[in-house]
Order: structure tokens, then sequence, then C-alpha cells
């Protein structure tokens, strides 16, 4: 089970008007620490269903996301793992506001 999603696309990180940075939560995508190390501002996590993950649909253009896993955990419930990756989103993005 767990999140996992489509394509590793991204979108405009809110500036300019391109809109925000598409987030997809996918076990195979990029360590959410590197990606809460950029400082996005805007920014949208889509998660999908326990097992089947995120349709096609809603995870094609967006940048893939992960929990990193430490030996021996094969998944995380999809809520536990949008929870983890909102805290280090949101997370990074205080810590580096100016006010």
């Amino acid at each position: 089970g767990g999140a996992r999603g489509g394509g590793r696309g991204g979108g405009g990180g809110g500036r300019g008007g391109e809109g925000p940075t598409i987030l997809c939560a996918d076990a195979a995508g990029e360590p959410v620490g590197s990606v809460a190390k950029e400082g996005l501002r805007d920014w949208v996590l889509v998660v999908g269903g326990e097992g089947a993950g995120v349709p096609p649909a809603l995870g094609s253009g967006a940048r893939a996301v992960a929990v990193p896993l430490v030996p021996g955990v094969d998944s995380l419930n999809v809520a536990v793992a949008g929870s983890i990756l909102m805290c280090a989103l949101v997370g990074a993005r205080e810590a580096g506001s100016d006010g």
C-alpha cells in the first residue's frame, strides 16, 4: 500500500503567474528533504488511494516526491505519508520565510 503516483514533470512554482508546483506522492519520487530545501512557496500535494496510488490523469505532469524509508519498511499508509510530506514542505517553507 501507500502513496504512489505518476509523472515527474512539475508546475511553475508559483512564480510569474505560472501556478503552483504540483507534487505527487510517489514512493519512487525524489526524497522530500531534497524538494523541501528548494523552498517552494506555492505547491499542491496530490496523494492517492491505498495501493492504487494517484490516478495517471492526476499524476501526469506532477513532480514525484517521496518519504525515504528505512530498511525493513516497505510502505506507509497514505495518510501518514501525506502528513509527513506536508510537514516537511511546510516546515521548510516557514523556516525560510522572512516574516
